[in-house]
């Protein structure tokens, strides 16, 4: 039976509300469900992909395009898409740090791009750089955009480094993910 959600809201329950003696109300009914809801609202899964940071491997070490092929992250239900987040330590000394993360649909088995703009990050941007996707673009980032928006339970991911600037190093993404 299909019913109306309540809303998602933070809300605290009193010792009062549930002493030994007291009825069951739909106050508090309304009560546990909102606050229930508020955290399913709220609820994220991240995703992690990227390369380099301790052990000395940097990531124009790496030749490029250079598809993460041993490592892929695999959906355990279904999901939205909703951002992603990206972290990079050091943005190098010249030239652009750019990466794509490709799904595998469980319906289709191939591999293609989830992005319809890659993320690129100039060497001219700042060092210790965390951002999203969904937010205002730090200077030297072109902002990843989201070419999916549903994820089915057993879609793999991969991560793929087009290019590195030389120098970069340390980079983390994130593709963040919440139930639907």
């Amino acid at each position: 039976m299909a019913g109306t959600f309540i809303t998602g809201q933070r809300r605290k329950i009193y010792v009062e509300d549930v002493q030994s003696g007291t009825s069951v109300s739909e106050s508090i009914g309304s009560k546990i469900g909102s606050t229930l809801n508020h955290i399913i609202d709220r609820y994220v899964q991240k995703f992690p992909f990227g390369a380099g940071g301790t052990g000395g491997v940097t990531l124009s070490s790496l030749v490029t395009p250079y598809v993460f092929t041993g490592y892929s992250e695999i959906a355990v239900e279904n999901f939205l898409a909703i951002r992603i987040s990206v972290f990079l330590q050091e943005t190098g000394t010249s030239g652009n740090t750019e990466f794509y993360i490709e799904r595998r649909p469980v319906s289709s088995g191939t591999w293609s791009n989830i992005l319809s703009t890659n993320c690129v990050i100039s060497s001219s941007a700042s060092d210790n750089l965390l951002f999203k996707s969904d937010s205002t673009a730090p200077s030297g980032v072109t902002l990843t955009v989201l070419n999916i928006s549903n994820v089915s339970e057993g879609d793999e991911f991969r991560f793929v480094l087009q290019s590195s600037a030389v120098g970069a190093n340390n980079l983390k993404a994130y593709l963040e993910v919440s139930p639907n």
